[in-house]
């Protein structure tokens, strides 16, 4: 796999980003009866530093991760049926 460049927080963002900064690795997947899934993740600090940017949150937090990973994975599929 080919290293992408570190991020640099001072960065203008671009919403029309190919790839995330950092790493996201997948740790499990769990499917649930009502057809919903519970996805396990792991981030790496770049990929923190870079939320927090996007963001303009000081903090990073579980939750608020999570859901701008639902969010973008939401957003990529929404661009690919279009």
């Amino acid at each position: 796999m080919k290293r992408k460049r570190k991020f640099d927080p001072k960065t203008k963002i671009d919403k029309k980003i190919d790839a995330l900064p950092g790493e996201v690795k997948i740790l499990g997947l769990t499917e649930e009866e009502d057809g919903t899934a519970t996805v396990s993740v792991e981030v790496d600090d770049e990929f923190i530093s870079f939320y927090k940017v996007v963001t303009g949150k000081k903090r990073a937090t579980k939750k608020g991760i999570a859901k701008f990973i639902s969010d973008t994975i939401a957003e990529c599929i929404r661009e690919d049926n279009k």
